[in-house]
């Protein structure tokens, strides 16, 4: 399995190498919570026809180290993990295109290293833990987040994944569901979800400053993800930006609708101003 140090881990990752050097800077995926590289299963051979992907495991999943110290999580560190893995690859810029936890690294990277950054893709997203006054469906999922890793932390992580299994009845009824389900949680330890959960919610909330953001940006949810009011927030207060609801897809958008997913990313990519002096309208 290729895999590289970075920022005091292991890190596994995987290239497509896309059409060759034509294609421009590299396009890096970012997973979500409890997800790993499997995500981008669907769309990734998609994507790479027009562009050299880095897709890799994030910190505490997949393949990739899961530190036993809870201190070893934290958002800042997810970014500067991506900023090691950059520069282990020779990568100097990249698009970078994060999902739901993915994204919130993503716009970390971005804060903190925008200089690294060709454009920004943030799929299924939030600006931080603010976003639960946008919705009450936004603080119900998060609350359901919260309640999910207390019980795992208390009970641990084997218990955690019956209970979600014996609570919902989408997963009893859909055995190809199911195994995904189970598929997932394999690859997880309960150092890994408990990390990555305090991270997410110790996160910096960057809804007062998304003005800072001056890279060529695409905002993506699917049109029945509750995260959408959270979508809408950050296309209404990033200058350079895009709004794409990709239809009949939940969370994440890329799962349900790859093809959609991809006609999006790829879409915006090839249509990029070179000055960057535009706002894209919304569009469904």
């Amino acid at each position: 399995m290729p895999t590289v140090s970075t920022n005091g881990i292991t890190t596994y990752y995987e290239i497509d190498e896309g059409p060759g050097p034509a294609a421009g800077e590299p396009l890096v995926l970012l997973h979500g919570f409890t997800g790993s590289i499997s995500q981008w299963h669907d769309v990734r051979p998609m994507l790479a026809t027009e562009h050299r992907l880095i897709s890799y495991d994030l910190r505490g999943h997949g393949h990739s180290d899961a530190p036993d110290d809870l201190s070893m999580y934290t958002m800042e560190t997810y970014a500067a993990d991506l900023h090691a893995l950059l520069d282990v690859l020779g990568v100097t810029r990249a698009h970078i295109l994060g999902s739901s936890f993915g994204g919130m690294v993503a716009l970390e990277f971005a804060m903190r290293y925008p200089q690294r950054v060709r454009t920004l893709i943030l799929s299924d997203t939030s600006a931080g833990p603010r976003c639960i006054e946008l919705s009450e469906a936004i603080a119900a999922r998060e609350d359901g987040i919260d309640r999910a890793l207390a019980y795992a932390g208390e009970h641990g992580l084997s218990a955690h994944v019956e209970r979600e299994l014996a609570t919902n009845p989408v997963l009893r009824a859909d055995p190809h569901r199911r195994e995904h389900f189970h598929a997932r949680w394999r690859k997880m330890t309960l150092q890994g979800f408990l990390g990555s959960g305090k991270a997410r919610a110790e996160r910096t909330d960057y809804h007062d400053q998304l003005d800072r953001l001056e890279m060529p940006v695409l905002v993506i949810a699917g049109d029945r993800d509750v995260l959408v009011a959270a979508a809408e927030y950050l296309h209404a207060h990033i200058p350079h930006s895009a709004l794409r609801l990709i239809n009949n897809a939940g969370h994440p958008a890329v799962t349900d609708q790859p093809h959609g997913f991809d006609a999006v990313v790829r879409g915006f990519l090839k249509g990029l101003d070179p000055e960057h002096q535009r706002k894209p309208v919304a569009a469904r």
